[in-house]
């Protein structure tokens, strides 16, 4: 989806913000996004998040290609599996269930594709 202003009136485009971090349907409580990560016009695929911190999300620069994954913690043992046992070397930080998400790095991807 592109993420755009909204429209008070029109319930599949608001947004509510929440700890300063997501951005959430409003329709939809089970997806969101990481506000640090995605701007206004940002091409970006919502990932049921149940409910934490650290989803798994995916973004791009417009492109339609996916630039960065990051992984839900509650769910990070299966994925880690997951990850080593197909040899997926895209999922950066999925290795270390603790760590956050570089904000810096993000960043200089997302306005990469711009």
């Amino acid at each position: 989806i592109i993420l755009s202003k909204c429209d008070e009136d029109d319930k599949h485009q608001r947004w509510d913000i929440e700890d300063g971090r997501r951005w959430r349907p409003m329709d939809d409580r089970s997806l969101c996004a990481d506000i640090q990560l995605v701007r206004e016009g940002t091409a970006i695929r919502l990932m049921d998040c149940s409910g934490t911190d650290r989803q798994r999300w995916n973004y791009s620069g417009g492109d339609g290609k996916d630039t960065k994954e990051s992984d839900s913690s509650d769910k990070s043992d299966d994925k880690k599996k997951k990850s080593s046992e197909s040899g997926d070397d895209k999922k950066k930080g999925s290795d270390d269930s603790d760590e956050e998400c570089s904000d810096d790095e993000s960043e200089e991807e997302s306005s990469s594709g711009d």
